[in-house]
């Protein structure tokens, strides 16, 4: 009895094999996801970053031609305010970047479910007929 049931798994038929096969899809589709979100966040946060390090150095800059207290305090709000937006504008690229990887892994992971279903459709009908 033991035997017919290892027989039964290696051969991939069977409601444990379906069960199985239905979760690794799914499981690794979150692995996937995470992982190219991951990337591109890592991708995306130095690009910010770098443009970041340029900004803050023209400050340096224009931080030490100012000749007097309203200039400077000028040029410090217009700095902040310049920051403010571009983290502002980050935040909501990060979200379309996001939604980007979400939207492109749901479609593929539709086309997988069609494909097994279809499968299963198939598997079905030859076992009837």
């Amino acid at each position: 009895m033991k035997s017919e049931k290892v027989e039964h798994k290696q051969n991939g038929n069977g409601p444990m094999n379906l069960f199985v096969t239905s979760l690794n899809g799914p499981m690794g589709r979150g692995v996937t996801i995470l992982e190219k979100s991951v990337r591109t966040f890592q991708q995306e946060g130095a690009r910010f970053l770098s443009r970041r390090l340029e900004e803050n150095s023209k400050l340096a800059a224009e931080l030490a031609a100012c000749r007097e207290i309203p200039q400077l305090i000028a040029t410090q709000q217009k700095w902040f305010a310049n920051m403010a937006k571009a983290y502002s504008e980050e935040w909501v690229r990060y979200g379309q970047l996001l939604k980007g990887t979400l939207e492109q892994e749901l479609d593929e992971a539709e086309d997988e479910v069609s494909e097994v279903a279809e499968g299963e459709r198939r598997r079905r009908r030859s076992m009837q007929g």
